[in-house]
C-alpha cells in the first residue's frame, strides 16, 4: 500500500472512491454529508436509509456520481454525530474502510482525516491512529491511500506521524 498525504479538500481528490465517516444510522447531518448529498444528490440519502444500521468497524460500498470519484465507502465513525470521537473507532473506522476497498479491489482511496469533535482527543492522536492503521492493514492487492486534510498545520502533523510509525 502507498500512502500519499495531500492538502486539499477532499471533493477535489481524484481516487477510485472516497471514504465517509458517517453514523451508523445514517444521517448526512454533519458538513461533508451535506456537501455529499449537494453534489451527488437528495438519493444518496435515501439509498444509506435503505442499508443503514452500520455498525462502527463495517463499510459499504456505494456507486456515486458527481464527484471525483465512482464509489463512496461508507464507514461509520459514531453512532451520532454529537457522540465523542475515541481513538477506537477512528482506528476501526479506517480498517473498516481498507477491508472495503481490497473486497472491491480498488486501486485507490481517497480518505480524509478525522477531526476529533472534543478536547478529550486531539488531531495528532486521529492521525496517528488512522496511520497506524494503514501501517498495520496487510492488503491483498497493491493500492493507494490519498489521506487528505485541507489545513497546512494537519498536513504536517500527518507527516510527522508517518515519519514516527515507519
Amino acid at each position: 500500500m502507498e500512502i500519499e498525504i495531500r492538502k486539499a479538500d477532499i471533493f477535489d481528490i481524484e481516487a477510485e472512491a472516497m471514504v465517509y465517516p458517517g453514523t451508523t444510522d445514517g444521517e448526512l447531518n454533519d458538513k461533508t454529508g451535506k456537501r455529499l448529498k449537494k453534489l451527488v444528490g437528495k438519493h444518496l440519502a435515501h439509498e444509506i436509509g435503505e442499508i443503514v444500521p452500520i455498525a462502527v468497524g463495517a463499510a459499504t460500498v456505494l456507486d456515486v456520481t458527481g464527484l471525483h470519484v465512482e464509489h463512496l465507502i461508507y464507514s461509520p465513525l459514531v453512532a451520532e454525530i454529537v457522540e465523542k470521537i475515541i481513538v477506537e473507532n477512528v482506528r476501526r473506522c479506517t480498517r473498516a474502510a481498507l477491508v472495503a476497498t481490497c473486497v472491491r479491489e480498488f486501486e485507490s482511496i481517497a480518505l480524509p482525516v478525522i477531526r476529533p469533535n472534543s478536547e478529550d482527543m486531539s488531531i495528532t492522536e486521529t492521525t496517528r491512529a488512522m496511520i497506524d492503521e494503514l501501517r498495520a492493514f496487510r492488503a491483498d492487492h497493491e493500492f493507494t491511500v490519498r489521506l487528505v486534510d485541507p489545513r497546512e498545520y494537519v498536513v504536517d502533523i500527518l507527516r510527522r506521524s508517518l515519519e514516527v510509525v515507519r
